[in-house]
């Protein structure tokens, strides 16, 4: 009766679950190396889950630390990838909107410190007069920008972030009110902005942030973000916004590019932006991590099978004790219990575990991403955060896996005949067999489950692989890229292209320079610049087909990046801006307008900012190897030269010339004898060293990281499947002991002992291939539909039903697992019978 009461006030179910706790934790004490070997398993299991989430959260999920981020809004042009403004346009936006609360305009930029010489680049941002007032960010030393900072005209001020003066001013409260020097421009420190406010782009941070009214207006694109007022619902804000829309463009110049008839007709809306603004980072590796939490988590569910293996191997030595236990009145959801609370125990240890290992890999992992894809791009900064989204999402992982291993063998171990504890051995043997024969078939499983990520992480590979070896029309070696910028030394216009060519002529004459030149645009730099020629053919291409891809290049460039030049001449210094203008132009565009014609010798025309106000003829003097342009995914484009000294003078934006160098010596041992011959035409020129293979090799970061990734969760899983296959036929032999110990007593020869225990890998690896190959090519056909930036899928050059990667991953695994279950195979067909039969 004290029983019954106790149950009634649910004393005694605390009191079992802490019997439970205290009897689990003496179970794994008494068996420390299974206990090991699941915790490590169950450890990296759920520590690559936890470090692809953690990036994700990083990347997508976590929320803006400013005030209520759910109410802000990232405005933009419907229906446009365009996504910047210029500031003329964000000016008559922010005094005749009627739909914000409040609304700040900013633009990512790269500040350089350095007064000449080398550039000391910082991340930098021009931002409204109300972008840290409107985000309720609170200054840590001094203040923020106001609307007061940011007129036409202002003097400028600067606003650090908190990390930045940390690690460049070593936190001293005296910054505020120092000077500093951006791209040339003395700029008054007046506070110091929150801790953890890194800005509103997600992966990206700011170091420093000074008023757009410092730059000349219209020279900068910025992008929009507000407030919605209270009341107001997307729906009506959208409405009002695309009322507003054309009054705003009436507001432009006659020459902007807003001003064309396809912008015209888009309309201003809209967008939620808790998450803060959809930067490069996520665009870029969105959805290729998304791809890896899928990844992950098969990995995890393969540790799961392994791990469910093992306990399904040691449930058979718990038998009798489970029969005991049932025969004197347990019940099985006690028994079953009980079972669970010793897996849960496990797998809470592997979480720990895991949480460590998350933090070594989220580091693995940003660096992988932390260098951007190219050049015009902001350096990529991510944190590790453990909030509450990574806390809980690591527990609700290692509830999950351990209800995945342990629910079977609970289970079945819980079935134990209760007249089976008297009886004897063969008994015992029998009900060994029945318990233990679903590990098969969670063997084959996990061959299944291999074999998709096998297959995924080969076409990742060789997708890589298509890339890293892709004939791009030039040669990347011994190349060094110098970015020169005479504005930070307030070179005049009209002054800049003769200093540009004195620093060129130095540069020439260094030793172990064979070559060097000059662009406004080096290949696979992210950028690009078009236009439209017409030919004076007849049935001449003409509205998209007739746009090209354009550079402006000195004499030498060809050669330097080792584009073979194929029919005419290349660029000399007698090409310029008072001779005839000059083209070269590459095979594709020879095509596309002069069909099966020479081009050398012939006109054709163009117009735009970078030639002049009037439409002019250009002669082609020669033809060019294809090469790639802005990105090594895109298909060669039509594409012209022209020469540096034809370009106009005075250009309606900020032109940034790179200098190309072609060495033959090691491009590290070039870079001091550089600086010193570009500060010896001007000292006050910043410049800064990069190698065009890096550039190169940067942009394909993105299938960089697919290709380590799933390389090396794929031979992590073979490496579980393996030893899923080995511990599987090693448990079934020792069952099997007796059987072949009669079969050898009675005649039975070692090959076919060998033939009659590797015939059941064999189903199980038939079977686990077979549904593989099936789940392989449904997954193959997602990655052929994911896309990828800039353009195209995550698989390259690649077909997502490759037979080849297909037929090479099963052969690996069949070959791994036959390998694998030979050691136990062997063991038994060279068993003593007598010995066996003596045991009986």
């Amino acid at each position: 009766m004290k029983e019954q009461r106790r149950e009634q006030w649910r004393f005694s179910l605390v009191e079992s679950i802490l019997a439970d706790v205290r009897y689990a934790w003496r179970r794994v004490g008494k068996a420390p190396a299974f206990s090991v070997i699941t915790i490590l398993i169950m450890g990296l299991g759920i520590g690559a889950n936890t470090a692809i989430f953690s990036l994700i959260d990083a990347v997508t999920l976590r929320s803006l630390p400013v005030r209520s981020p759910e109410e802000l809004v990232h405005v933009r042009l419907t229906d446009s990838p365009f996504q910047i403004l210029p500031v003329p346009f964000w000016e008559a936006l922010r005094d005749r909107q009627d739909v914000f609360s409040s609304v700040f305009a900013w633009s990512q930029q790269t500040f350089n410190l350095a007064r000449g010489g080398e550039a000391r680049n910082v991340d930098g941002l021009f931002v409204s007069g109300d972008y840290f007032t409107a985000l309720g960010v609170e200054p840590a030393v001094g203040r923020v920008l106001t609307a007061n900072d940011d007129f036409r005209g202002c003097p400028g001020a600067a606003v650090l972030s908190y990390g930045f003066w940390q690690s460049r001013f070593g936190g001293d409260p005296h910054t505020v009110g120092q000077l500093i020097t951006l791209n040339g421009y003395p700029v008054q420190v007046v506070g110091i902005s929150a801790a953890g406010f890194f800005g509103v782009v997600a992966g990206n941070k700011f170091d420093v942030a000074i008023p757009i009214c410092i730059q000349a207006v219209g020279n900068i694109l910025v992008r929009i973000m507000g407030r919605l007022k209270p009341g107001l619902n997307a729906g009506e804000a959208n409405a009002r916004l695309a009322a507003l829309t054309p009054s705003l463009f009436a507001t432009l110049p006659t020459d902007s590019f807003l001003r064309n008839p396809d912008f015209l007709k888009m309309r201003l809306g809209a967008l939620p932006s808790a998450n803060g603004f959809e930067g490069s980072v996520r665009g870029t590796y969105g959805r290729p991590l998304e791809m890896m939490m899928i990844v992950v988590g098969v990995v995890l569910l393969i540790a799961c099978s392994n791990i469910a293996c093992l306990l399904l191997a040691r449930a058979t030595a718990r038998n009798r004790e489970i029969a005991v236990r049932l025969a004197i009145g347990a019940s099985r959801w006690r028994l079953v219990r009980q079972l669970l609370t010793e897996c849960l125990l496990l797998s809470l240890a592997g979480a720990l575990l895991g949480l460590f290992l998350a933090r070594w890999g989220f580091a693995l992992l940003v660096g992988f991403i932390s260098t951007p894809l190219y050049t015009t791009q902001p350096r990529i900064f991510l944190g590790f955060s453990l909030d509450w989204r990574i806390l809980g999402f690591t527990a609700g992982v290692a509830m999950l896996a351990s209800i995945l291993f342990a629910v079977v063998p609970s289970i079945l171990s819980t079935r134990a005949s209760l007249i089976w504890a008297i009886k004897g051995q063969h008994a015992e043997e029998g009900e060994h067999r029945r318990v233990f024969r679903p590990a098969r078939w969670i063997v084959a499983v996990e061959v299944a489950l291999s074999l998709v990520l096998l297959v995924v992480s080969g076409l990742f590979l060789k997708s890589f692989r298509k890339l890293a070896t892709l004939d791009v029309g030039f040669d990347t070696k011994n190349v060094v890229l110098v970015k020169v910028d005479l504005n930070n030394a307030k070179v005049p216009d009209s002054q800049q292209p003769a200093v540009r060519e004195e620093i060129l002529a130095r540069l020439r004459t260094l030793p172990g320079v064979t070559s060097a030149s000059q662009s406004i645009l080096t290949p696979i730099g992210g950028m690009g610049m078009n236009g439209s020629i017409h030919s004076h053919l007849p049935n001449a291409p003409t509205g998209r087909d007739a746009v090209v891809a354009f550079n402006f290049v000195s004499p030498g460039f060809f050669a330097t990046l080792g584009t073979p030049l194929l029919a005419g001449r290349d660029f000399t210094d007698g090409d310029t801006a008072h001779t005839q203008p000059v083209a070269v132009i590459n095979q594709t565009a020879a095509r596309r307008f002069f069909q099966e014609n020479n081009p050398v010798g012939k006109y054709y025309s163009s117009e735009g900012p970078l030639f002049g106000p009037q439409p002019r003829e250009f002669l082609v003097i020669g033809v060019v190897k294809d090469a790639k342009f802005a990105f090594l995914r895109e298909d060669f484009r039509a594409t012209a030269y022209y020469p540096a000294a034809q370009m106009m003078p005075v250009t309606p934006f900020r032109v940034d010339w790179t200098v190309e160098i072609h060495t033959a010596l090691r491009p590290s041992g070039l870079e001091r004898a550089a600086g010193d011959a570009i500060e010896s035409v001007n000292s006050a020129v910043s410049f800064q060293f990069s190698t065009f293979e890096q550039q190169v090799n940067n942009s394909i970061g993105q299938e960089r990281l697919l290709a380590a990734l799933s390389g090396f969760f794929g031979g992590l899983a073979l490496l579980l499947a393996t030893i899923g296959v080995y511990g599987v036929l090693s448990y079934t032999i020792v069952q099997r002991k007796k059987e072949i110990g009669i079969r050898m007593a009675v005649g039975a020869e070692r090959r076919t002992i060998l033939r009659l225990v590797l015939r059941d890998v064999g189903v199980i690896l038939f079977v686990g291939c077979c549904a593989g190959v099936l789940l392989a090519l449904a997954t193959t056909r997602l990655l052929a539909t994911t896309t990828a930036v800039p353009g195209g899928t995550l698989l390259f050059g690649v077909q997502p039903h490759d037979l080849g990667t297909l037929a090479l991953c099963v052969t690996l695994l069949a070959t791994t697992g036959l390998i694998a279950a030979y050691l136990p195979a062997r063991r038994a067909s060279r068993l003593d019978p007598m010995s066996v039969l003596r045991e009986e």
